[in-house]
């Protein structure tokens, strides 16, 4: 008597270059240095859709800021839903905390919030108001204040930042006289994750050609101060100097 055992199942999708890779890069300093006393800063990520191309959600394992400052700060780091016009909405979630003692050694000191291999938080980007991007937005506070050093590039980013008020849950767009671009040195680990499909899981029994079993499963506003090059308007108590560089 012949008997045959078959398990077809569905399969999860993820392609292996990007699994565990940097999905966002923005660290090429400019030499300015934001402050937001009270406040949160927030800034956008533009996800590169060819690194994410089914746009899936992504698993953040890591992200780690440019700080500029001296002495012991507890840092604070939010993400924020996207609005349909692409601005960030006043809605902050909380994703990380820590304190940390800043040197004052160089230009700036970087600050990481996760470990890189363990899930930090998952977020699905938007696709739908930066062709050819996937945005999120996060944000930085600080206590006492210190600097978020600027960066623009490798990666691409839009040149505004905004400012978020905790007292009014207001936010505040920052827009930076041309040539300039206002984007804070970040640098985001993640992996995008598979999403349940429906699975047929079918096993099946002959004796001879008929078939015994089957199965079907289904798994789912103050002046920046820029130290003489300038300044511009900006919602209260956000500050802007050059870092020296």
């Amino acid at each position: 008597m012949l008997k045959k055992l078959s398990l077809a199942l569905g399969f999860f999708w993820l392609p292996a270059n990007l699994a565990g890779t940097t999905i966002y890069d923005n660290t090429v300093l400019t030499g300015w240095t934001g402050s937001c006393p009270g406040c949160v800063l927030v800034d956008d990520v533009l996800i590169p859709s060819s690194r994410n191309p089914l746009q899936l959600p992504i698993a953040i394992r890591s992200i780690t800021i440019g700080a500029v400052g001296v002495g012991q700060v507890g840092f604070s780091i939010y993400s924020f839903s996207v609005n349909s016009d692409g601005t960030p909405a006043p809605d902050p979630v909380l994703i990380d905390e820590k304190v940390v003692t800043l040197t004052g050694v160089g230009p700036f000191e970087e600050v990481t919030f996760g470990d890189g291999l363990s899930t930090l938080f998952t977020v699905r980007p938007n696709f739908s108001v930066q062709a050819g991007f996937g945005v999120l937005y996060l944000g930085l506070g600080a206590t006492p204040p210190v600097g978020w050093a600027d960066a623009d590039g490798p990666d691409i980013n839009l040149p505004t930042e905004f400012v978020y008020n905790p007292l009014t849950h207001s936010i505040v767009q920052i827009i930076p006289p041309d040539p300039m671009v206002l984007s804070g040195y970040i640098r985001i680990d993640g992996t995008p994750l598979p999403e349940p499909v429906s699975i047929l899981s079918s096993v099946q029994e002959w004796r001879s050609s008929s078939v015994s079993a089957g199965a079907r499963i289904s798994f789912k506003v103050a002046s920046i101060v820029r130290n003489g090059k300038g300044s511009e308007t900006l919602p209260p108590s956000v500050h802007r100097r050059s870092s020296g560089l």
